[in-house]
This record gives C-alpha cells, structure tokens and sequence, in this order.
C-alpha cells in the first residue's frame, strides 16, 4: 500500500510541475545521456514492478 501511495504522490507531483509544459519539449532540451537514462530508468521500473508472470488483462467488448 506505500508503494502505491508513494506512486501516485510522485506521478500528481510530475503533472503539477509539468502542467505547462510538453513532455517532447522538455526531451529536446535534456543531453542525450539523460534522455537515455530516463529511458532505462522507466524501462527498468516496468520490469521491476512486474511480480507474477499471470497477468489479469481485462477486455471489455
């Protein structure tokens, strides 16, 4: 549960001081090797937070 909490408060935080701003905006601004590290940051985080490998995906037709 503080995991979760600790997510959301982050992802408020990022949207609060993004909310005037483009994200491609502000990519075109970072070097290369920061881009780069956001980028295996986030893909590391989707790994890490995957904890079983059955996966409930709901589909509604």
């Amino acid at each position: 549960m503080i995991k979760i909490a600790i997510i959301i408060v982050a992802v408020v935080i990022c949207h609060w001081l993004m909310r005037n701003t483009r994200v491609l905006t502000v990519a075109e601004k970072m070097p290369w090797w920061m881009l780069g590290f956001v980028w295996a940051l986030l893909v590391l985080m989707i790994i890490w937070s995957q904890e079983s490998s059955s996966a409930f995906i709901y589909f509604q037709f």
